[in-house]
């Protein structure tokens, strides 16, 4: 397990905190503005619209605007990221999983205003992240791409998810738990604020099954906690469904032994 203790930070906030409204500079413009966010995981894949409300908060012309509200448009089922091989994704099908939301949504590709592209996982290695950038450039020359390491995946989890907005609400701290295909990533947020972040390699495609049981891709984190389960797992073995219950159990076992031991066994923070 990976800790980032420094990982601190606020969402959105141009006075610097709750308190600081007074010494904020009086709103200039406001605009509303029409976005697109493409999320593309080891795991999943998701598109989703949004009108953003953004004001200017200087007399500047150039000044920076932020974010104080939005509005869905439209979500995109959450689907399966599409794979050629175990490891290459297919990025022909992002693109028109992409062209899919569009068509559903109504909306023509040339009123967006701004957008943004995040990699996480393996979408953001090497091979992956180029074909993705090649299938995309038409559609999404304008946008900012982001390939999310750990520490920034754990804190847009935690701002998409709604916790850090929840613990401004409630005064109380919040931890927000993202599983993702290959890891688990932890952000302890209070007041808006991310104290704390840390990512587990625990996730639901560290191991791939073919129709017939048989493993066609293994990550190594996949292997060591096969064996913490007691599994002598390999690419290419048959593997028993009591088996695969008993890996997914260990994996589920980790994760609440990280949030409940301080510290975990040394077995459990290698992971």
């Amino acid at each position: 397990m990976t800790d980032f203790p420094d990982a601190t930070g606020s969402h959105d906030d141009p006075g610097g905190g709750r308190n600081a409204a007074s010494s904020r500079p009086p709103v200039q413009d406001e605009s509303v503005q029409l976005s697109v966010g493409i999320d593309i995981g080891s795991a999943s894949t998701q598109v989703v619209f949004s009108r953003v409300h953004l004001q200017r908060l200087t007399e500047e012309p150039t000044g920076r605007s932020f974010v104080v509200g939005h509005e869905p448009v439209y979500q995109s089922p959450v689907v399966l990221t599409p794979y050629l091989s175990e490891e290459r994704i297919d990025a022909q099908a992002i693109g028109r999983l992409i062209d899919e939301a569009h068509q559903v949504a109504d909306i023509d590709p040339d009123t967006i205003d701004n957008g943004a592209v995040i990699l996480t996982g393996e979408a953001q290695r090497g091979d992956n992240a180029v074909a993705i950038a090649d299938a995309l450039r038409e559609r999404c020359s304008r946008f900012l791409w982001v390939p999310a390491g750990h520490q920034m995946e754990a804190m847009l989890a935690a701002y998409g998810s709604g916790a850090a907005e929840a613990s401004r609400r409630c005064g109380a701290p919040v931890l927000n738990i993202d599983i993702g295909g290959s890891t688990v990533k932890l952000a302890l947020v209070h007041d808006g604020n991310i104290l704390h972040t840390a990512t587990m390699a625990v996730g639901g495609r560290l191991a791939v099954l073919d129709g017939a049981a048989c493993l066609t891709r293994l990550d190594p984190a996949g292997e060591r906690l096969a064996a913490l389960a007691g599994c002598t797992w390999s690419v290419g073995k048959t593997v028993r469904e009591h088996d695969v219950e008993r890996v997914t159990a260990c994996m589920a076992d980790a994760v609440v032994t990280v949030l409940t031991q301080n510290p975990a066994p040394p077995q459990i923070r290698r992971l």
